[in-house]
């Protein structure tokens, strides 16, 4: 048996009989700008419950206006801003679930809360929603999503475990920083960028 196996769990995964901790996450969720389908899909809370924790943080006015929701990850993946931040978000989920020791084919709640607090203040643009965060972290849970290391940066990125296919083509993803520099540099198609500050200011300026 290895080491890491013997290793406990660095995090403390809520369970619904514990109505401070659920609590905390409903309010959190809710002052991130979660719908109130997703903070009842993610905790204990009822909606009723929700509503008036959503009506007490953003008034009548931020009221769910419907519409559909995030259920591709298609256009993430052709969007490369969107791809950047679907990526660090990605990233900064799979670290934090793993402190908590659990495999699980569903969102593990307080992992999905501090990743997308943590993505928002990297991020304050918000180049994908909660809802988008919510399908990436799904998509990880049934093994449709992977990260990867670029061949030609050092950057992590997120693709498809299957191609997917719009009209055009069928990708499973490409290194949203390459395709980026690719942009910048017209005259060649793959330019290599090993400094990391070069790498994180150009990633910002993919994101914001």
């Amino acid at each position: 048996m290895s080491v890491t196996a013997l290793r406990a769990p660095l995090g403390h995964t809520t369970v619904a009989s514990d109505k401070l901790g659920s609590y905390r996450n409903t309010q959190a969720l809710i002052e991130m700008g979660c719908r109130p389908q997703l903070v009842v899909k993610l905790t204990a809370a009822s909606m009723p419950e929700v509503k008036v924790l959503h009506r007490r943080f953003h008034g009548e006015e931020g009221a769910d206006k419907g519409g559909r929701k995030a259920r591709s990850l298609l256009p993430l993946l052709e969007n490369h801003p969107k791809h950047a931040a679907s990526s660090l978000f990605y990233k900064i989920y799979a670290s934090i679930l793993a402190l908590y020791g659990v495999e699980r084919a569903m969102v593990h709640t307080d992992a999905f809360v501090r990743a997308l607090m943590s993505y928002q203040a990297a991020d304050p643009s918000g180049a994908i929603d909660p809802d988008q965060a919510y399908l990436i972290a799904s998509l990880h849970h049934t093994g449709e999503v992977l990260l990867t290391r670029c061949k030609v940066c050092p950057a992590q990125y997120m693709i498809s475990s299957t191609p997917l296919s719009n009209r055009y083509n069928t990708t499973t993803g490409r290194c949203p920083l390459c395709y980026e520099l690719a942009l910048l540099s017209a005259d060649r198609g793959r330019v290599r960028v090993t400094d990391p500050k070069t790498q994180r200011e150009i990633f910002r300026d993919i994101i914001g």
